[in-house]
């Protein structure tokens, strides 16, 4: 079965079957090329079938529809002041509501979080977000139906794992691995893996948007996140942006009581863009 995958952030990935009428609120990128072998030089990267990848990461306008579907009490904590989101109200009538931030002088040139990576989730929540997403995005309280369960029954944060037959999942680490870095020609025309997610064996520069073919927003170079895909001549063999940079994306993936991230953040430095850096976060973390 081909499958597909979204990301949300501190963030998360999600993917669904393709064949499935998908989600209008996600944009997606396949990945294809079956059966790649693993990256020699770190022993990830092998996917055995079809998936598509959301091609930016999840914006604060897509988890603010989430937050006010289930959140209107918030018994999970699906909501954080770290986000760029603000809550109004009381407990049962919460509201939620996209901040603004100052003008820039680079473009897109509106002052709108709304089209910037959601940031301030933990994996429980990107769970969450996954099962509502599984769900059928319903309205509702949070609980069995809604947040709790659909493609993970949420628990501990380091044990669950997809349930068979979800159409929409975090990526393994390996989905997120051959999405960001795999390339039939990685620069010697043969197929291999890039060191950096933007098809480059050299560091991406850190600089505004637009940017040029090996741009990232990394190493506090802009000072904030910015919109999703601002990096217009810079994206993974796939069609995929900041999968280097921005947020930092969670995976499937695990070590000990621990979940890995992967792609490094907006202050963070060059060294977790790349193929060889893998995170161990616990999943109760909410950062970006």
């Amino acid at each position: 079965m081909k499958k597909i995958a979204i990301i949300a952030a501190l963030a998360a990935l999600l993917t669904f079957a393709i064949g499935t009428a998908h989600a209008a609120m996600f944009d997606f990128v396949e990945v294809d090329d079956v059966s790649n072998g693993n990256d020699p030089l770190t022993g990830f990267g092998n996917v055995d079938s079809c998936y598509r990848i959301g091609t930016t990461e999840v914006t604060n306008n897509q988890y603010a529809e989430f937050l006010n579907a289930i959140a209107k009490s918030d018994p999970n904590g699906a909501w954080h002041p770290f986000m760029d989101i603000s809550r109004s109200g009381s407990d049962g009538s919460y509201v939620y509501t996209v901040d603004s931030h100052p003008a820039v002088a680079y473009p897109p040139l509106d002052t709108s979080y709304g089209s910037h990576p959601i940031r301030g989730v933990s994996f429980f929540n990107a769970m969450r977000f996954v099962n509502w997403v599984e769900n059928g995005q319903p309205t509702g309280a949070q609980g069995p139906g809604t947040t709790e369960d659909g493609t993970y029954t949420i628990t501990d944060g380091f044990s669950e794992t997809r349930a068979p037959g979800a159409t929409y999942f975090l990526p393994s680490e390996d989905e997120w691995y051959k999405a960001a870095y795999y390339s039939l020609d990685d620069g010697d025309s043969n197929p291999g893996y890039w060191l950096y997610p933007t098809q480059s064996d050299l560091a991406p520069t850190a600089e505004v948007p637009t940017g040029g073919a090996n741009s990232a927003n990394f190493a506090a170079a802009v000072g904030d996140t910015t919109h999703v895909g601002a990096y217009t001549g810079t994206t993974s063999y796939y069609g995929g942006f900041d999968f280097g940079g921005n947020v930092t994306e969670w995976t499937e993936g695990v070590s000990g009581m621990d979940r890995i991230v992967r792609g490094g953040s907006h202050v963070s430095s060059e060294l977790p863009l790349r193929s060889t850096i893998r995170d161990p976060v616990d999943p109760a973390l909410e950062g970006s």
